[in-house]
C-alpha cells in the first residue's frame, strides 16, 4: 500500500505554489487530518446548497467521493460515525 503522509504547507500571499513546512506520517495526525477535511467538505454542502441546490448536490457528490477515498487510504475512518 502506499505511504500517506500528512502535509503542513504555506500558501505565499501573492500566490504561487504552496511552500511545504512538514510532513509527518503519524496515525493520529493522519486519521485527524482526514477527518478534518470530511467535515469540511461536508460542511459546505449546506453552505454552497443554501446559495443554489445544484451547487449543493454536486458538493454532496464529490464529499461522497472523498469519503470512499479517504476510507480507503485511512482504514480508521471506516468505523467512525459519518
Amino acid at each position: 500500500m502506499a505511504r500517506i503522509v500528512v502535509f503542513i504547507a504555506c500558501e505565499p500571499a501573492g500566490g504561487g505554489p504552496p511552500v511545504t513546512l512538514a510532513e509527518t506520517g503519524d496515525r493520529a495526525a493522519i486519521v485527524s487530518a482526514a477527518g478534518a477535511a470530511l467535515k469540511e467538505s461536508r460542511d459546505r454542502i449546506g453552505v454552497l446548497g443554501r446559495e443554489d441546490p445544484f451547487l449543493g448536490e454536486l458538493q454532496r457528490a464529490e464529499s461522497d467521493r472523498l469519503e470512499q477515498a479517504l476510507k480507503l487510504a485511512v482504514p480508521e475512518l471506516r468505523t467512525r460515525p459519518n
